[in-house]
């Protein structure tokens, strides 16, 4: 009976030799789910090969809360080993097996619970600690982070002393934020970002061609025209996550820059008088913030403006009116009347008081001197456009003398006009309107001596 024992027992130790040298043997058998310990992904866990359920295998268990791939590495302590990874699912055979020494990478996997197996060759098995890591690279980096993940649910960062702070997570399905920066103006923008995770990267997009980086050191633009731009923050890939900061300063340029001469008051546009008409714009946002027109005044009189905004509806652009010592100036709001005084050069101001105020604007004035021949339209000529007026060269009119077409009991001009042919007792003259705009009754011209 001793003799069949230990026959049955040599049997057994050469049948385990023989294995040990086939291709492939890993050694006895391991039950790797139930020898598994849980891993964490994205976090370290240290491990040894042998222990106390294996002398070439350790087991990890992994749950996978979202559709994903998981990537998992071993780095050992001793540099002589040959570590492999393989990971399993439900069944026996692996889904992903990675070359010894490498990282392996599952395809899109359900949620639900896998297994990592970290082994050794079992004939070349050395003695040695490890570092196992497993990440997870979700179908959708982007599922968590909210509207922001995009440039059309950006939120706002102020230009001018702006600060804010997040946190960005590629495999925690928060990759990415979009802020909305909207200069005022031209000028120079500076961003500070301060990242404190592993890869957290922020760019800048709208400045170029291409999204410029914002590196540790800052970024800063100067002469950045004015407009919105976008900074993206995000996670570079697996594992990599944390939060950051992002600050702003910015100093406006040249708020004159694109706006020609006119733009100052030194070089200010003259205005043709008795009677000009102008059309143009200001926009605070592309550095014409301001024109300035100048009349040019020799004698005392009337200086009635009509300012009116073309377009957008509800612009804040406004017109004012400003004497030699003027520093505010008077609104200008419809049409106004103006009595000047003295002779000398006034000024109206066409300004977009603030950030995003432009408009499109018409202009008119139209000038009436205090030295004047009153006469009633006696008579309306539409075809040529003639005033008989009931005041000729006996009441000190001539030829060539500016006049200015006014209506109603408290007279309001409404044109400018010039004195064409003057007679003794009547004189014929020519309204400088475009249209003919003249009403039928209670119209007067008042004729400058």
């Amino acid at each position: 009976m001793k003799i069949a024992v230990r026959a049955v027992a040599v049997s057994f130790l050469a049948a385990a030799t023989a294995c040990s040298h086939l291709p492939g043997y890993q050694g006895p058998a391991f039950d790797f789910r139930k020898s598994a310990v849980p891993a964490e992904p994205g976090k370290k866990v240290e491990g040894v090969v042998p222990n106390a359920d294996s002398e070439n295998r350790f087991a990890y268990r992994l749950d996978l809360a979202t559709k994903g791939a998981i990537i998992a590495s071993a780095t050992p302590s001793n540099s002589a080993a040959r570590l492999e990874i393989r990971i399993y699912a439900g069944g026996n055979d692996p889904i992903a097996r990675g070359e010894a020494g490498k990282s392996v990478e599952t395809g899109q996997l359900p949620p639900g619970t896998y297994w990592a197996v970290v082994s050794e060759p079992w004939k070349d098995r050395l003695e040695t600690g490890f570092s196992f890591l497993a990440l997870v690279r979700p179908a959708d980096p982007d599922e968590l982070s909210g509207p922001s993940k995009i440039r059309s649910g950006a939120r706002n960062l102020p230009a001018e002393n702006g600060r804010v702070s997040d946190r960005v997570d590629y495999s925690g399905r928060k990759r990415t934020n979009y802020w909305r920066i909207d200069t005022p103006a031209e000028g120079t923008l500076k961003i500070g970002f301060e990242p404190q995770g592993q890869d957290v990267v922020a760019e800048i997009e709208g400045t170029g061609s291409t999204p410029e980086q914002i590196g540790p050191d800052g970024y800063e633009k100067k002469d950045l025209p004015a407009g919105e731009y976008y900074v993206r923050v995000y996670a570079k890939g697996p594992g990599d996550a944390g939060a950051y900061r992002l600050s702003t300063a910015f100093e406006p340029g040249d708020p004159c820059k694109n706006g020609g001469p006119a733009c100052a008051r030194e070089s200010a546009e003259d205005l043709k008088l008795p009677q000009d008409s102008k059309l143009g714009d200001v926009d605070f946002k592309q550095a014409k913030q301001r024109h300035y027109y100048k009349a040019s005044l020799k004698e005392k009189g009337r200086l009635t403006i009509a300012f009116k905004v073309l377009e957008p509806r509800g612009s804040k652009v406004q017109a004012l009116f400003l004497r030699a010592a003027d520093v505010g100036g008077e609104r200008i709001v419809g049409t106004a009347t103006k009595e000047i005084d003295a002779p000398g050069d006034y000024l109206i101001e066409v300004t977009a008081p603030g950030t995003g105020d432009f408009a499109r604007y018409s202009l008119q004035t139209t000038w009436q001197p205090a030295n004047y021949v009153s006469g009633e339209v006696v008579e309306l000529g539409r075809n040529p456009c003639l005033l008989t007026v009931q005041a000729g060269t006996n009441q000190g009119v001539r030829a060539g003398a500016s006049c200015t077409i006014v209506v109603g009991t408290n007279p309001a001009a409404i044109d400018s006009c010039v004195v064409d042919q003057a007679y003794p007792n009547l004189s014929k003259v020519r309204p400088l309107g475009a249209g003919c705009r003249i009403p039928n009754q209670n119209v007067k011209v008042q004729i400058s001596q």
